[in-house]
């Protein structure tokens, strides 16, 4: 995707379009936080080789991938416009690999 703009707030790092449309959520967590929202919650499927764990909630709304990398956890989620989700579940590994790899 070309012509995104970024916004950052206290933990969250939010990517828009250029026609302002909110296209990606990062949240940054401390380690425990993984736990919290992952646990016992049966949305989220296990994704291999992210980090030390992730997991993905497909087709939970929105798209969201969390994952655990040493002392943080990251929440990235894809918010529906018009009932249609901007990014893919592949598209938000990747971006998540990316994320993992700059820890």
């Amino acid at each position: 995707m070309t012509g995104l703009t970024s916004k950052e707030e206290l933990i969250t790092l939010t990517f828009y379009d250029s026609e302002n449309t909110n296209i990606l959520e990062v949240r940054f967590y401390n380690s425990s936080f993984y736990e919290q929202e992952v646990g016992d919650n049966k949305h989220y499927t296990p994704v291999p080789d992210l980090g030390d764990q992730a997991a993905i909630a497909i087709p939970d709304m929105p798209y969201r991938v969390t994952f655990l990398q040493g002392e943080h956890s990251i929440m990235m989620q894809s918010i529906p416009v018009d009932g249609d989700v901007p990014l893919t579940e592949e598209q938000l590994i990747q971006l998540a690999k990316i994320v993992v790899s700059r820890l």
